[in-house]
């Protein structure tokens, strides 16, 4: 709508309202106007962001980051030289073949390879001849700050401190080069790039000759595409980075992915993470494919496993989950095995897909350009232990047996739980002898155990949902009620499995706020009170109003807090301006659908 209700003439098509209504009393001779943003042309009408964004379906959001490091992209051949810039790398990658285009990743930190290369990027076996570059923001201090690069063979960097990438650092091995910032604090844009020939390889990057951290490193993932697949060892234990895939839609063969994060030639876990776009509302049906019996499958909505293959009894195969029109996060996890627990080979090709029928419509894959790389669910930790399997104790007359395996996930400060996986083989064992409880720091998790198969597997289970992460080991505690059975009953392969979200590093902006361009209102009498539309998940919000007489005096005039729906006791003049500021943990996806300010205008003759 937005449209600025302001002069009589320019108010055909939009509403007024007289007395009677709840916005106080009106004189005869008068009538309420109002300035409604609810759509992206509406709210990008020059307006100032400070990490926040337009959505396309008309509504302002918080900035995305992929937090912990910088975007890189890797590439076979030489692309680098000793007088590259930027947009004369960029224009060399454009000519190279696409198979030499190799990967892509988030959190990547430029550092010292050595003999080999950086990893995550798509150059296995390519220890020599190859480009990354790299793009993102980095963090700096107040005042002086050294900034050193340090290539091998050869790098530059740029950082945008102000007016554009104006401060280029070139390096070609032999000492470090150095430059210095006087800046504000703040984040500021930063890209990189390395060529390296032969021999070793690095791209040290140091501030004030101290080397830069994660913590000192983002990049703005708010309109790129994809998935971040993370790579784990079997049970989701040993994690080994992550890279990024254009979707869920993958062939990876009869061997690991290539993602050059660690030789995982046997077995391996992937969880595919970020966020998928809906355009319709309503019920949306989600189907994983599955490429082989052996393999699972399972699909994660909004923090919910909602489907999984096979479904060990507690998840379907296919869910249908009522989603709004958004970004909605999207786990999809694959655990593959080209050879069993038990050492016998499995030899399969490995696909992946997942299917969304929209309201209406057929079943397809999620099209690349709805799925962004924005991982605000998924933080996952997980130990296996029993390995060579542990003796259950057996009940001795009305004594019960009672077994413990301890389990302790790397705990993950700050996170929060949504859901655990427990995991483990009886051999040979009687279901009916024994009760199985994960026990944690505050109380029982009951498991039941499968009556039809050697293996159990509880997934995704909720019972302790917004629980913060355990610092203590939990334990499988394994009781048996019945003396004698079975001989020599042992448990193998006991896993505690966690999917959570929170902690230090958030995907969304924690802070961000919109400034309106400055709106004519003529004639205007009063202000009556405010609106906002918002979804906040948790998240505040702070309106502010400003007027004046002109758009030039508008800095010098007095911000007015304003209580959405409340009575305005502020005076108008000609021109308002607005400022929304909305304050969260940076795990929501919170937004303001629309903003309304009325006011008091002289009715129209």
């Amino acid at each position: 709508m937005g449209c600025a209700r302001l002069l009589p003439l320019a108010l055909l098509g939009c509403s007024f309202q007289g007395r009677g209504m709840d916005h106080g009393d009106l004189n005869p001779d008068e009538q309420l106007a109002s300035i409604r943003d609810d759509s992206a042309a509406d709210f990008g009408q020059a307006p100032t962001l400070d990490s926040a964004t337009i959505a396309s379906r008309g509504a302002l959001e918080p900035e995305a980051f992929a937090p912990g490091g910088l975007r890189a992209r890797g590439f076979v051949g030489f692309q680098v030289t000793e007088t590259s810039t930027w947009e004369t790398t960029l224009a060399a990658i454009a000519a190279t073949p696409a198979a030499d285009r190799r990967g892509t990743a988030y959190g990547q930190i430029p550092r010292d390879w050595g003999s080999a290369h950086p990893l995550g990027l798509g150059l296995t076996l390519q220890n020599d001849g190859f480009s990354v570059i790299y793009e993102g923001e980095i963090l700096l201090s107040a005042g002086p700050t050294v900034v050193k690069l340090d290539a091998d063979d050869t790098g530059f960097l740029e950082i945008d401190s102000g007016g554009g990438f104006g401060n280029l650092l070139r390096n070609t091995g032999g000492g470090a080069s150095v430059i210095t910032l006087d800046v504000a604090p703040g984040w500021y844009p930063i890209r990189l790039a390395i060529g390296d020939v032969g021999g070793n390889a690095k791209l040290e990057l140091e501030l004030n000759d101290i080397p830069v951290t994660r913590d000192q490193l983002r990049a703005r993932v708010t309109n790129d595409r994809g998935l971040v697949v993370q790579a784990f060892d079997r049970f989701k234990i040993n994690p080994r980075g992550a890279v990024v895939l254009a979707s869920t839609e993958q062939d990876f063969g009869s061997f690991p992915p290539p993602f050059d994060l660690a030789d995982l030639t046997t077995a391996y876990d992937l969880r595919f993470t970020g966020q998928f776009y809906v355009d319709v509302a309503g019920p949306h049906t989600l189907t994983p494919v599955a490429s082989d019996s052996s393999d699972v499958i399972r699909v994660w909505v909004d923090r919910h496993q909602v489907a999984g293959i096979p479904d060990y009894g507690s998840r379907p195969t296919s869910a249908t989950v009522d989603l709004a029109v958004g970004w909605h996060d999207l786990l999809f996890d694959l655990s593959a095995a080209q050879t069993q627990l038990n050492g016998t080979p499995d030899p399969h090709g490995v696909t992946t897909s997942l299917l969304l029928t929209p309201p209406g419509g057929s079943a397809a894959p999620i099209p690349a350009d709805r799925l962004r790389p924005v991982v605000a669910s998924g933080v996952t930790t997980a130990d296996v232990e029993a390995r060579s399997g542990v003796n259950l104790d057996d009940a001795a007359g009305a004594t019960p047996g009672v077994t413990l395996v301890e389990l302790a996930p790397p705990t993950r400060p700050g996170a929060v739980i949504d859901a655990v996986d427990v995991a483990f083989f009886l051999i040979p064992g009687t279901a009916t002898d024994y009760a199985i409880v994960l026990r944690s720091d505050t109380s029982d998790l009951p498991v039941p155990i499968s009556t039809t198969d050697t293996f159990t597997f509880l997934q995704g289970d909720e019972t302790f949902a917004g629980r913060a992460m355990p610092v203590v080991p939990w334990n499988l505690v394994i009781t048996d009620s019945v003396e004698g059975g079975p001989s020599n009953p042992k448990i193998y392969y006991a896993c505690a499995a966690l999917t959570g979200h929170g902690g230090p590093d958030q995907p969304f902006a924690s802070t961000w706020s919109y400034l309106s361009s400055p709106r004519a209102t003529p004639g205007a009498l009063r202000f009556t009170r405010a609106r906002l539309a918002r979804d906040l998940h948790g998240a505040s919000v702070a309106l502010q109003l400003r007027t004046a007489a002109t758009a030039a005096l508008l800095d010098q005039a007095a911000w007015i807090e304003v209580t959405p729906d409340e009575p305005i006791l502020a005076d108008i003049s000609e021109v308002v301006q607005y400022r929304v500021t909305v304050t969260g943990d940076g795990w929501q996806l919170a937004a303001i659908e629309s903003v309304e300010i009325e006011y008091v205008i002289p009715r129209a003759p």
